[in-house]
């Protein structure tokens, strides 16, 4: 399922590519409700709930969005590793493979099928296109530091 989308499963996805709504994974966040509509059981209601389960996907955390990438040898619990380490996609597109090998778990083959996978233009062009589309680049894990909990400042 193309960026793992509420409401999108395979059949509707399906029916958007053969009617020709969709021809790229970017195509899903320029969807267009009278476009839906015209298609042969799509009413009003069921067109403004895709068209919500996409703008909800927006704001989905990093790893979900490195994860529906597709990008080989990366399953949910690696593009989750990532987005830890690197906190946005710009850092894991720029990171090298050395960089990535300090994650614990990662190995030489999906550390190099990162670095591949950002290396192609295509993949930094959907990137841009996502971007452009609203789609949250940021990782909204916080790692909380306890160090100044409960410290105050007093003024006198």
């Amino acid at each position: 399922n193309a960026m793992n989308i509420d409401g999108l499963g395979e059949s509707i996805l399906e029916t958007f590519v053969d009617n020709g709504l969709i021809k790229s994974t970017i195509d899903i966040f320029r969807l267009d409700k009278k476009e839906i509509v015209k298609l042969d059981g799509f009413q009003n209601t069921s067109a403004k709930n895709i068209l919500n389960s996409v703008e909800n996907s927006k704001s989905n955390d990093l790893n979900k969005l490195i994860f529906a990438l597709g990008i080989r040898h990366i399953g949910e619990k690696a593009a989750k590793l990532l987005a830890d380490k690197f906190k946005n996609i710009d850092n894991i597109a720029k990171a090298t493979v050395e960089e990535i090998l300090q994650i614990d778990g990662f190995g030489q083959i999906m550390a190099e099928s990162v670095v591949d996978y950002f290396s192609q233009a295509s993949a930094l062009e959907l990137i841009e296109q996502l971007k452009e589309c609203g789609v949250n680049m940021q990782s909204q894990t916080v790692i909380e530091d306890e160090r100044f909990a409960g410290w105050r400042c007093d003024p006198h």
